[in-house]
């Protein structure tokens, strides 16, 4: 399956990271769909398989017990098994996609993990640029505030 998801470029901005995570979220809801198909599909051949063991034991069976119409029976087993044979095979195909679902599931998982821990470093470097100009804001209110006191009591001073 094409997961279709392309990382952000480094540097990205919050915008470009919370709509990349978007579309991860996305990907990975289209992943989990598929997945409940592939289930259910998965169950219906299974399902379908053990009906045609069964069927296959029972006439196998009635061949035994009965010589009459052995040879139609006989087809008729042998077809069932053909069947059955089809879907074993269609069965280990949809393990292999059971698989490949886990697969990308975990990749995408390890995508959505790298890009919530860049967020998190570029909420990080945005709040201590806030702090540091908080501090160069509240160093320069100081400072004015010293050289307004220092032209009230030395009104000369000034310049």
């Amino acid at each position: 399956m094409d997961r279709g998801f392309v990382p952000p470029p480094d540097g990205a901005t919050l915008l470009e990271l919370e709509s990349a995570n978007s579309d991860l979220r996305g990907i990975l809801n289209n992943l989990h769909e598929h997945e409940q198909r592939v289930r259910g599909e998965f169950r219906q051949v299974l399902d379908e398989q053990t009906r045609v063991a069964a069927e296959v034991s029972r006439l196998t069976a009635l061949l035994e017990r009965e010589r009459d119409g052995k040879e139609k029976l006989e087809r008729k087993v042998e077809s069932l098994k053909r069947q059955r044979a089809e879907l074993g095979r269609q069965l280990d195909d949809l393990r292999a996609q059971f698989a490949e679902i886990d697969a990308d599931r975990v990749a995408l998982l390890k995508e959505e993990s790298a890009l919530n821990d860049r967020r998190a470093v570029v909420n990080f470097d945005w709040a201590r640029y806030e702090e540091f100009l908080r501090q160069r804001g509240d160093a320069e209110v100081i400072r004015l505030r010293d050289e307004l006191a220092r032209t009230r009591t030395d009104p000369d001073s000034t310049g």
